[in-house]
């Protein structure tokens, strides 16, 4: 399958993205879009929570260590809401993680594009696309 192809499949897909720094924010944020239509970004688990309170979702993208509330307790209420989703976790660094932790892969950040390349191939083999 080439690039044009794995983007069409899966660009009709809602994605949030919840990251403090606010350029990482922004930047990976339109890297996103250019895969995705529709990403929105948080900047803060508290943000995420709310965001996703709101929207329908199919993949969530988070990193861990954020302000306000932190990412596995933010991944913890999502997955209590809604467990099919397809939850990715980016870290720069090697994480501690809960053995009660609800997530589908870690990706180290930054994220590359043959990172999103198999994020992506996982997601559609999640939602069998």
């Amino acid at each position: 399958m080439d690039i044009l192809e794995l983007q069409q499949s899966v660009k009709h897909l809602k994605v949030l993205y919840v990251e403090d720094d606010l350029t990482i924010n922004q930047q990976f944020a339109a890297f996103l879009k250019e895969f995705f239509d529709n990403v929105d970004s948080a900047y803060n688990g508290l943000e995420g929570l709310e965001l996703f309170d709101q929207t329908a979702y199919d993949i969530v993208i988070t990193d861990i260590q954020m302000p306000k509330l932190g990412g596995w307790d933010m991944l913890e209420s999502m997955y209590a809401k809604k467990s099919d989703l397809f939850y990715c976790v980016l870290s720069a660094t090697d994480l501690e993680v809960p053995s009660n932790a609800h997530y589908d892969v870690i990706m180290p950040k930054p994220m590359t594009l043959e990172g999103l390349f198999s994020m992506v191939e996982l997601v559609r083999k999640k939602y069998s696309i």
